[in-house]
Protein backbone atom coordinates (compact mmCIF):
# COMPACT_ATOMS: atom_id res chain seq x y z
CA UNK A 1 0.00 0.00 0.00
CA UNK A 2 2.84 2.40 0.56
CA UNK A 3 3.63 2.30 -2.96
CA UNK A 4 0.23 3.77 -3.81
CA UNK A 5 0.44 6.49 -1.12
CA UNK A 6 4.29 7.34 -2.31
CA UNK A 7 3.27 7.43 -6.44
CA UNK A 8 0.27 9.69 -5.03
CA UNK A 9 2.69 12.34 -3.26
CA UNK A 10 4.84 12.22 -6.25
CA UNK A 11 1.84 13.31 -8.52
CA UNK A 12 0.70 15.69 -6.36
CA UNK A 13 4.11 17.14 -6.77
CA UNK A 14 4.39 16.91 -10.36
CA UNK A 15 5.93 14.02 -11.08
CA UNK A 16 5.11 12.26 -14.17
CA UNK A 17 4.47 8.54 -14.71
CA UNK A 18 7.99 8.47 -16.65
CA UNK A 19 9.62 9.35 -13.48
CA UNK A 20 7.04 6.93 -10.91
CA UNK A 21 7.90 4.33 -13.37
CA UNK A 22 11.77 4.93 -13.16
CA UNK A 23 11.88 5.12 -8.92
CA UNK A 24 10.36 1.47 -9.21
CA UNK A 25 7.24 2.47 -7.83
CA UNK A 26 4.64 0.96 -10.23
CA UNK A 27 4.54 0.92 -14.54
CA UNK A 28 3.92 4.04 -16.68
CA UNK A 29 0.34 2.41 -17.41
CA UNK A 30 -0.75 1.23 -13.86
CA UNK A 31 0.61 5.18 -13.02
CA UNK A 32 -1.45 6.98 -16.10
CA UNK A 33 -4.56 5.14 -14.43
CA UNK A 34 -4.20 5.84 -11.13
CA UNK A 35 -3.38 9.39 -11.95
CA UNK A 36 -6.83 9.19 -13.47
CA UNK A 37 -8.72 7.43 -10.52
CA UNK A 38 -6.39 10.60 -8.25
CA UNK A 39 -7.90 13.41 -10.15
CA UNK A 40 -11.45 11.79 -10.81
CA UNK A 41 -11.17 11.20 -6.72
CA UNK A 42 -9.71 14.67 -6.03
CA UNK A 43 -6.44 13.78 -4.21
CA UNK A 44 -4.29 15.62 -6.54
CA UNK A 45 -5.72 18.66 -4.70
CA UNK A 46 -3.35 20.41 -2.68
CA UNK A 47 -5.71 21.93 -0.61
CA UNK A 48 -7.53 18.07 0.56
CA UNK A 49 -5.26 16.18 2.66
CA UNK A 50 -3.86 12.41 1.75
CA UNK A 51 -6.51 10.03 1.67
CA UNK A 52 -6.81 7.26 4.01
CA UNK A 53 -4.85 4.03 3.34
CA UNK A 54 -8.23 2.16 3.27
CA UNK A 55 -9.79 4.82 1.05
CA UNK A 56 -6.79 4.12 -1.85
CA UNK A 57 -6.94 0.23 -1.29
CA UNK A 58 -10.94 0.64 -1.94
CA UNK A 59 -10.32 1.67 -5.16
CA UNK A 60 -8.48 -1.93 -6.80
CA UNK A 61 -5.53 -0.48 -9.19
CA UNK A 62 -5.05 -3.24 -10.99
CA UNK A 63 -1.83 -4.10 -13.59
CA UNK A 64 -1.60 -4.39 -17.00
CA UNK A 65 -4.19 -5.34 -18.56
CA UNK A 66 -3.50 -7.12 -21.72
CA UNK A 67 -1.54 -10.05 -19.94
CA UNK A 68 -4.59 -12.20 -20.54
CA UNK A 69 -4.08 -11.86 -24.51
CA UNK A 70 -0.12 -12.65 -24.45
CA UNK A 71 -0.02 -16.50 -26.00
CA UNK A 72 3.12 -18.81 -25.09
CA UNK A 73 4.84 -19.28 -28.76
CA UNK A 74 5.33 -22.91 -27.98
CA UNK A 75 0.95 -23.00 -27.91
CA UNK A 76 1.18 -20.37 -31.18
CA UNK A 77 3.59 -23.34 -33.62
CA UNK A 78 1.84 -25.85 -31.72
CA UNK A 79 1.38 -27.56 -35.58
CA UNK A 80 4.76 -26.76 -36.34
CA UNK A 81 6.13 -28.34 -33.13
CA UNK A 82 3.80 -31.47 -33.71
CA UNK A 83 5.56 -31.74 -37.54
CA UNK A 84 9.21 -30.99 -36.09
CA UNK A 85 8.27 -34.23 -33.31
CA UNK A 86 7.12 -36.55 -36.00
CA UNK A 87 9.29 -35.79 -38.61
CA UNK A 88 12.09 -36.67 -36.08
CA UNK A 89 10.99 -39.59 -35.08
CA UNK A 90 10.43 -38.58 -31.47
Amino acid sequence: MHEYRQALMRLRQGDSEREIARSGLMGRAKAARFRELACEKGWLELTRPLPADAEIAAVGIRGNQGTDQLVSSLKRNTAINAFRIDWRGV
